[in-house]
């Protein structure tokens, strides 16, 4: 974390292969975003949604170092809730199908 009296050093990594839902190249992309909200769903048809990975990505370990306090295992709520997400989405597919299924 970074105090006062520290100066941060911002790092970034340049992804050079963007991942661009299907059309969304074809169609172009919007010069200005506007106002967006900040959200953990992302709804995608299979014909494209035209999300698209921004160009330049955060050095993890800035943001997410020894001291970033969401981890989904600290939370007894973020634990039950990470459970209930499993039961439900194994209900969702056929579990002989599954490679690999972890669960603890």
């Amino acid at each position: 974390m970074v105090g006062p009296a520290q100066e941060a050093v911002v790092r970034h990594v340049r992804i050079v292969v963007a991942h661009v839902a299907a059309d969304a190249a074809a169609t172009g992309l919007p010069s200005g975003w506007g106002e967006q909200a900040l959200t953990g769903i992302f709804p995608c048809s299979y014909t494209g949604c035209g999300l698209v990975r921004l160009r330049h990505t955060a050095d993890l370990s800035l943001l997410y170092d020894d001291q970033y306090g969401y981890r989904s295992g600290i939370r007894p709520f973020m634990i039950n809730h990470l459970h209930s997400k499993v039961d439900e989405l194994t209900k969702l597919v056929d579990i002989n199908n599954v490679v690999m299924l972890a669960r603890t």
